[in-house]
């Protein structure tokens, strides 16, 4: 009696988990897509106006939203200002940085429901790979908390080791990929 009490329990979990099965799946798959976005840079030039797009990757840390992107695509965002100090006589150079736009798709039900644009200040750059840089940039989103999901790093020093279970979000807008382990 025992016997059939564990299998009809076991057959009923394995129903409840099917039926459930669409909703954590659509669930995952937000919560992936969720920590995507794309990261819009704008310049105007005497020929127009000149848009360069990428990928970025959404983590949020101490209450603030930040987006990490490649350099590049921030990179006409960049003014450099010179200056000569008066006292020493020598050229000073102060970078500043336009902000950039965030976008993000909102999903629902696996359906495409609208497009949320936040805007974003460029926090720092490293150097491009072209000028023997890592290429990489770190945004802050000023309304981050608008932002629902965020990739989790892995801690230092630990690694992903073969056939350990893991999400991946990889972006979809391009090539920024992040491995989060499953909670």
């Amino acid at each position: 009696m025992k016997h059939w009490c564990n299998i009809t329990l076991l057959i009923l979990g394995v129903i409840t988990m099917i039926a459930a099965s669409p909703s954590l799946k659509q669930e995952i798959q937000e919560r992936l897509l969720g920590t995507s976005v794309q990261v819009i840079a704008s310049k105007e030039s005497e020929w127009g106006e000149w848009v360069v797009m990428g990928s970025g990757v959404v983590f949020k840390k101490n209450g603030k939203s930040y987006v990490v992107t490649a350099a590049h695509v921030v990179e006409d965002l960049k003014q450099v200002i010179s200056d000569i100090d008066e006292g020493e006589g020598k050229e000073k150079k102060k970078i500043l940085w336009r902000d950039a736009w965030i976008l993000i798709e909102r999903i629902k039900e696996g359906r495409k429901t609208g497009e949320l644009r936040l805007l974003a200040k460029v926090k720092f750059a490293t150097k491009t790979e072209e000028e023997g840089g890592d290429d990489v940039a770190v945004l802050e989103v000023y309304e981050g908390d608008l932002l629902p999901y965020s990739a989790v790093p892995l801690p230092r020093g630990e690694k992903v080791w073969v056939g350990q279970e893991c999400w991946q979000s990889q972006s979809h807008h391009s090539g920024i990929e992040t491995r989060t382990t499953r909670s």
